[in-house]
């Protein structure tokens, strides 16, 4: 599939494939595969000194851009998200009239894996993209793809910044926030504080994508679950935990801490486990084991998990992740 270099034939075919929902998951497969080798060849971004290591900033640490160019071969995770923001994106465009829908993509990574795709589905006039990373190496990867398939008109900023601090222009108008900035139960990784510190300077209907990340208690025997059939994989759900969308990234209460009570002592083999769902766009989600982002995390730093304990659950956005301490009774 596809020639031995990246040219506009071969992104077509091969982005093609990862848009094409009735894909099969071996040519899926192979197409990701393809066409992250071509990806890294054109940019020489595994070769780039500045490109192999992460950057701790005030909120979470950013994937280095050799890590994050291989967000790409999460398969689930990329066309779910490729999809759902190919929907948003139909879903704005009546709304937009003759403008083109102008999609800010904070944490683009080498590649802006979920943008550049999508160029091979919507003409130049009808979508823009403002991409933003804080790595000068991926900004400059990008910038290489974009000369080489000559897609300039679809970009209309580049933007090297931290954007958990960094303050947006008044205009243009931003029609869609896109955020992949994320690791499972929403831990390590700044997604919580780049949407907060995003959304809320952009309009009230700014649509967000991903539209709803979900993180929820439970106790699970994590071995027992690979096997659908074994009885042991009945999870003792205990609540939600807390909830990333528009409405709460522009509250101001959005790290009030949630309590559950624990029904009884973990069994043998079961943990306190933090389960992640994430709603794309519409109907396109990812859900359990889905995706590296939505595997079940467990929790290690715990009182004596009880019968009967009651534990408060806090979301720190600083050292991105949900901290477990036992409530404290009126």
């Amino acid at each position: 599939m596809g020639s031995a270099s990246l040219n506009h034939e071969t992104f077509r075919e091969l982005t093609g494939v990862l848009l094409d929902p009735d894909s099969t998951p071996g040519d899926t497969f192979t197409a990701a595969n393809r066409l992250h080798v071509l990806l890294d060849e054109a940019t020489r971004i595994s070769a780039a000194d500045d490109a192999k290591e992460p950057t701790h900033l005030p909120t979470g640490t950013a994937l280095s851009p050799v890590d994050a160019g291989r967000c790409l071969l999460d398969l689930a995770r990329t066309r779910a998200y490729l999809l759902g923001l190919t929907a948003a994106i139909e879903d704005l465009r009546t709304r937009c009239g003759d403008r083109p829908v102008h999609v800010l993509y904070a944490g683009c990574g080498p590649f802006a894996t979920l943008a550049l795709p999508l160029t091979t589905r919507f003409a130049p006039d009808t979508l823009r993209f403002t991409l933003l990373d804080v790595h000068a190496a991926s900004i400059q990867s990008v910038q290489r793809l974009v000369d080489q398939l000559e897609l300039a008109p679809y970009v209309q900023h580049m933007v090297q910044a931290d954007a958990a601090a960094w303050t947006a222009p008044a205009n243009p108008v931003v029609d869609i926030l896109l955020v992949e900035t994320m690791q499972r139960a929403l831990t390590n990784e700044p997604q919580v504080a780049v949407t907060r510190n995003l959304l809320r300077q952009l309009s009230d209907d700014t649509v967000l994508v991903p539209a709803r990340i979900t993180l929820r208690a439970c106790l699970a025997n994590p071995s027992a679950e690979v096997d659908p059939a074994d009885p042991r994989r009945d999870r003792v759900e205990l609540g939600t935990l807390f909830e990333l969308s528009a409405a709460t990234a522009r509250a101001a209460d959005a790290f009030k801490p949630t309590t559950v009570t624990l029904p009884r002592a973990p069994a043998a083999g079961e943990h306190l486990v933090i389960a992640t769902a994430v709603e794309v766009h519409g109907n396109h989600a990812l859900g359990d084991y889905d995706s590296g982002i939505t595997f079940p995390h467990i929790v290690t730093d715990t009182p004596p998990l009880e019968a009967g304990i009651r534990l408060a659950f806090t979301y720190d956005q600083n050292l991105p992740g949900l901290r477990v301490d036992r409530a404290h009774t009126a």
